[in-house]
């Protein structure tokens, strides 16, 4: 049985990619963020992943470790759709338990805290 639903192959990709980073396979990681990359490239929706910050935080920690230029533009688009989101929830605490308490939400912007444009 073959389902198509690529945006949840991009998570799984993603998953691999945070893996083999881990496991210091660098080379690896980066056939899985291609893969990521090229579905986002390709119109695959984001938005039917369960946890689609975490698919740009995973690109983002494979090309920044590979010292690619594409890094700060991943960075970014996974902070932008953060932000998009969270200005979707009216309640100030739950918005920012949302960016706070969140793993990867808190790990995302305090690397664009750190890579933004006039950070220091």
């Amino acid at each position: 049985l073959e389902v198509d639903l690529p945006n949840l192959a991009m998570e799984v990709d993603a998953s691999l990619a945070e893996t083999a980073l881990a496991a210091g396979e660098l080379a690896v990681a980066m056939v899985h963020a291609e893969a990521v990359l090229a579905a986002l490239q390709g119109g695959t929706p984001i938005d039917g992943t369960e946890e689609p910050v975490r698919v740009y935080l995973a690109c983002w920690q494979v090309l920044d470790a590979a010292a690619d230029q594409r890094a700060h533009a991943v960075l970014g688009d996974g902070h932008a759709l953060l932000m998009r989101r969270a200005q979707g929830i009216a309640d100030t605490h739950r918005r920012v338990g949302f960016l706070r308490l969140v793993p990867h939400h808190r790990r995302l912007i305090e690397a664009w805290d750190r890579h933004r444009p006039g950070a220091s």
